[in-house]
C-alpha cells in the first residue's frame, strides 16, 4: 500500500501507555512510523530500531526482522495503538530494551509463524481500553518478564505457539 511515513526521527508519543510506550514524551526513536489512515505493506526488510502503527493506520510486515538498537533511547520492537491494525506474518522481533510487540488502546494485532525473543520486558503485551489479538504458531522465548501480557480488557487468542524460557517478574 502506500502512504506518508516518517524517517528516522522522534516519535511525537501520541498513546497514553505507559513505561515509555507512547506517552514517552518523544523520547522513542522510531524508525519506520505509520498514522492517520495511511496504509503500509512491507516485505523482506530489516529494519533496526521501533516501528509504531497509530490512529487509523494499516501496516503488514512479511518477513521482517525487527532488531533493538542499543544506540537508540529504549524502545518497543513494535507498537501499534489508537485504532490501529497491523499484521505481522514471518517476521522476527528481538533485542528490544522495552516490549518487543505491544498493541494498546483499541488496536488490533494479528501475528502467524514469527519469532519474538531476548526482549528486555515482555514479548508481547495488550493493554489499556480494549486491544485484541490473534497470535498463531509464533515463537515467544527469552523475554525478561513474560512471554505473553494481557491486561486491562484486553482480548488475546494464542493458537500452537511455543511460549518458554520467559524470565518472571
Amino acid at each position: 500500500g502506500g502512504g506518508e511515513g516518517e524517517g528516522v526521527g522522534e516519535d511525537g508519543g501520541t498513546g497514553g501507555g505507559e513505561g515509555g510506550e507512547g506517552g514517552d514524551g518523544g523520547r522513542a526513536t522510531r524508525v519506520l512510523a505509520v498514522g492517520d489512515c495511511a496504509g503500509w505493506a512491507v516485505e523482506d526488510c530489516d529494519v533496526r530500531g521501533g516501528v509504531r502503527v497509530g490512529g487509523r493506520g494499516e501496516l503488514a510486515l512479511v518477513c521482517c526482522r525487527i532488531t533493538g538498537d542499543a544506540s537508540l533511547p529504549p524502545a518497543t520492537g513494535v507498537l501499534v495503538q489508537g485504532r490501529a491494525r497491523a499484521l505481522l506474518r514471518a517476521c522476527r522481533v528481538e533485542g528490544h530494551q522495552r516490549n518487543g510487540v505491544t498493541a494498546q488502546n483499541s488496536a488490533r494485532l494479528w501475528m502467524q509463524h514469527c519469532v519474538v525473543r531476548d526482549n528486555g520486558l515482555a514479548g508481547i503485551k495488550l493493554a489499556a481500553l480494549r486491544p485484541n489479538g490473534v497470535i498463531s504458531c509464533c515463537v515467544i522465548i527469552a523475554n525478561g518478564r513474560m512471554g505473553l501480557l494481557a491486561r486491562d480488557c484486553a482480548t488475546l487468542a494464542v493458537e500452537a505457539c511455543d511460549i518458554e524460557g520467559n524470565t518472571p517478574g
